[in-house]
């Protein structure tokens, strides 16, 4: 390595300077987008579509050859990726709202 790049910069100083678990910037952020409110809506979307999922292909088909718990194992990883790709979504809208109000 040169010497250059061993010494320490302003920022890395900066950084140093202030303490390790200080991250209001990331608090406020998460605050400012209500990130905590969009993911209970986006895993009650993700359960609800697990349950409407699992009631069209199983219930209303007339059972599966399947065990009930690999139907249930299947039905949680539904709901679990589904509630993150809603969770993401409201959050997205959510942050695009708060940019146009804050234009």
């Amino acid at each position: 390595m040169s010497e250059a790049s061993e010494r320490p910069t302003d920022d890395d100083a900066a950084g140093a300077a202030s303490a390790p678990g200080d991250r209001s910037g990331v608090q406020n952020l998460i605050r400012a987008l209500d990130v905590r409110t969009q993911a209970k809506r986006g895993f009650l979307v993700g359960v609800l579509v697990a349950v409407g999922t699992y009631w069209l292909f199983v219930v209303a088909s007339g059972g599966s050859p399947y065990s009930t718990a690999y139907l249930v194992a299947l039905a949680a990883v539904l709901a679990f990726t589904f509630g993150l790709l809603a969770t993401l979504a409201f959050t997205v809208v959510s942050a695009y709202r708060l940019s146009q109000r804050l234009e």
